[in-house]
């Protein structure tokens, strides 16, 4: 799926969802979505995030809400890279040893 195809699933199926689901209580809103995306002082979505290439801004506020999710994923790709380096010593050891 594209960045493209994030972008408007967000913006056209996710957010309306969320609006209904909350009564336009942008507060409630903005705890979900995060402030990046809401302005609650405004009572609207910020929808300029959508209308552009880049999707690194939009990427930055829907993880607002939750910072830790980008060090969960750094650990993990960290925990990937160690085990396939021991799955690597493990297969080079192997392969001397056979006759």
């Amino acid at each position: 799926m594209s960045c493209l195809g994030i972008q408007n699933i967000i913006r056209e199926n996710i957010i309306p969802l969320i609006e209904e689901y909350c009564y336009g209580d942008y507060a409630l809103i903005s705890k979900i979505l995060g402030e990046g995306i809401v302005d609650v002082k405004n009572q609207t979505i910020r929808f300029e995030l959508f209308n552009t290439s880049n999707i690194a801004g939009l990427i930055t506020a829907l993880l607002s809400p939750c910072p830790t999710i980008r060090e969960v994923g750094k650990v993990a790709e960290d925990d990937e890279i160690e085990e396939e380096t021991e799955i690597e010593k493990v297969n080079e050891s192997d392969s001397g040893d056979k006759i």
